[in-house]
């Protein structure tokens, strides 16, 4: 919907504050009025199985975010034009607002996928030790599925870095120095 509203009225930011104002409503409806009532009572909603955290307060919680991490970042892609605007390499237009968008995504790469892997693999109970078939549960398939997810984040970041790098320098030595480091 929020695509549809933004090819519409031509206005791609539009559409990026209603998926913000969507998870601003769903983030208050989990945590301050509780919902969804009936189902408070499952080991996925509790911090049984990953521990509490400031805003990841179950794996419920988890997957709700990776799942928005990768709505947010390929609408973000899909709205970004990678052109040059003038005749000049050197000119501020051609870098500046890749310039920013880069380092968004860069604050987003070492912050919330890092911090969400390490509440993941370290903070939680899920057994991801795949030599012992008996330790597998569903919810380290749930847990393998947030990281495939969050794995998915990067590879579509790393690809915005790459054309970002072809937009501003125009050398593929460099294209490849930047992918070799973030990924």
């Amino acid at each position: 919907m929020s695509v549809y509203i933004a090819k519409k009225t031509k206005l791609p930011a539009l559409g990026l504050a209603l998926i913000g104002g969507y998870l601003i409503i769903v983030v208050y409806l989990r945590n301050w009025l509780g919902l969804p009532d009936g189902f408070m009572n499952l080991p996925i909603f509790s911090s049984n199985i990953l521990a509490a955290h400031n805003l990841l307060h179950s794996l419920a919680d988890l997957i709700l975010f990776t799942c928005f991490d990768v709505w947010i970042i390929l609408y973000v892609f899909y709205f970004i034009k990678f052109e040059k605007k003038g005749d000049s390499n050197s000119s501020i237009t051609n870098w500046l607002s890749p310039f920013i968008y880069f380092a968004i995504i860069v604050f987003a790469i070492f912050f919330f996928h890092s911090d969400r892997i390490y509440s993941l693999i370290i903070d939680s109970r899920i057994s991801f030790d795949t030599s012992n078939f008996s330790q597998i549960s569903l919810y380290s398939f749930i847990g393998l599925f947030c990281l495939s997810l969050i794995a998915v984040n990067h590879i579509i970041l790393l690809n915005f870095l790459s054309k970002f790098s072809l937009l501003v320098y125009n050398n593929k030595v460099f294209k490849y120095i930047l992918f070799f480091l973030f990924s």
